[in-house]
């Protein structure tokens, strides 16, 4: 539905709309669209909350993307935004091996995390502190996760 101009239509019923007067527009029959511009905007990474109880990283985007496509070892969580630049903190960080998406395509997502996985997160003693100091930074290569038009996000942070 609405990939291509092959699959785009309209039908207008005539309550859709009404004019100034609160008369009901004409109702319309079946109409292609004339001019199609196809979706080549990826999605982006809007916010995200970690519960350490649960192993849970729920991640909004800016537009439905496609559960199936989360690449784990694309993503890191990390204590420091500029890490792995700072030697001091190069072992705050974690790399993603595997996990569950526990939720459907949306524009938001919720992915368990391994056990392994969410041991060495703490282990490493990242995303463990209160929120008035942020220690917990997600990073992500291209291609982590696409949208439904198979549109990649963009790489955030040097992982």
């Amino acid at each position: 539905l609405a990939t291509n101009e092959n699959d785009t239509y309209i039908h207008i019923s005539s309550t859709t709309i009404k004019d100034m007067n609160d008369n009901p527009v004409t109702e319309s029959s079946i109409t292609e669209v004339t001019s199609y511009v196809p979706d080549v905007t990826p999605p982006a990474l809007e916010s995200f909350i970690i519960d350490m109880d649960l192993g849970h990283l729920i991640i909004n985007f800016s537009e439905t993307v496609l559960d199936v496509s989360v690449q784990f070892d694309y993503l890191a969580l990390r204590a420091n935004e500029t890490l792995p630049s700072i030697p001091s903190n190069i072992n705050r960080q974690h790399q993603l091996s595997n996990g569950t998406v526990i939720t459907t395509s949306g524009p938001q997502l919720t992915l368990e995390l391994t056990e392994d996985d969410l041991n060495e997160v703490k282990r490493k003693d990242v995303c463990t502190i209160d929120l008035q100091e942020q220690d917990c930074y997600l990073a992500y290569r291209t291609g982590a996760l696409t949208d439904m038009n198979d549109n990649p996000i963009q790489g955030c942070r040097e992982l």
